[in-house]
């Protein structure tokens, strides 16, 4: 006797809450599976055969984007000086995005 596989745990909706179905998309597995919300209709397709990736998929949920802040006068000196150099612009505007987003990753 084989042991029926078992239905991968779904999160609820990231959009409205709701509960969330699993099926494959066609009669073939190679067409893969779709994960989809039974009240808002949101939901995704995935090309993998398994239906525990499609799980894995739809479960998976960005981080929180962490709140703005002031930059330090640290930062703000490092970009003065990047934009102050005697570089090429395209150089000094790679040095500020590079300091704008070590900002967005919480100064690390």
């Amino acid at each position: 006797m084989t042991d029926k596989p078992q239905t991968p745990t779904l999160k609820p909706c990231p959009f409205c809450g709701g509960e969330a179905s699993l099926s494959q998309a066609a009669s073939d597995p190679a067409y893969g599976h779709d994960v989809c919300c039974t009240l808002c209709l949101g939901g995704l397709h995935s090309m993998s055969e398994s239906p525990t990736d499609a799980a894995d998929l739809w479960n998976t949920r960005a981080q929180p984007t962490p709140e703005p802040r002031e930059p330090t006068d640290a930062e703000l000196q490092e970009v003065k000086l990047a934009l102050r150099s005697e570089v090429f612009p395209s150089e000094a505007a790679a040095a500020v995005w590079h300091i704008i987003a070590r900002q967005l990753r919480g100064g690390q």
